[in-house]
């Protein structure tokens, strides 16, 4: 089925990533210099389980995807390897705005509610929805108005 909405995205800004990049590769010298350089005690595991560690790290933030999907029956999440698939059934109501502020849901009298936020790094906006279950799910999005048009809305408001 061909989506009516789809948007895809790395979790951190390219920019971002070869920062945290860089820092991290720096640290690995700095440690093969403090440890065979100025002869400080370090153990000689440590920096191949450092560099591997960060490698891993650097491997994951440059792979790490966001992306959401809304088709006629269903909303497909996917945030680096975790994948969730919510039927349109299961939305009882959204709400768009900046992020600090939907994650608020007394608007909704919500109590003892499961509250999960997905969202890329430097994105303010977003939309929440409202589940069954009492559960709300928080996504962020560089259109939010467009999601949010295309999710149920509780018509009792």
């Amino acid at each position: 089925m061909d989506p009516r909405f789809e948007e895809t995205r790395p979790i951190m800004p390219l920019q971002l990533t070869y920062i945290l990049a860089g820092v991290l590769v720096a640290t690995v010298v700095f440690m093969v210099f403090s440890r065979y350089v100025l002869n400080t005690v370090m153990p000689d595991w440590a920096i191949p389980v450092v560099a591997v560690v960060f490698a891993i790290i650097i491997v994951l933030s440059f792979i790490g995807r966001f992306s959401v999907k809304v088709t006629d029956d269903a909303v497909d999440v996917q945030y680096f390897f975790k994948k969730i698939h919510i039927p349109m059934e299961e939305v009882i109501d959204r709400r768009a705005g900046e992020i600090s502020a939907i994650k608020s849901y007394d608007r909704w009298n919500l109590k003892g509610v499961k509250h999960k936020a997905y969202t890329a790094l430097g994105e303010d906006e977003g939309v929440a929805l409202k589940l069954t279950g009492k559960r709300v799910l928080v996504l962020s999005s560089k259109d939010p108005q467009t999601l949010q048009d295309l999710l149920p809305k509780d018509d009792k408001e």
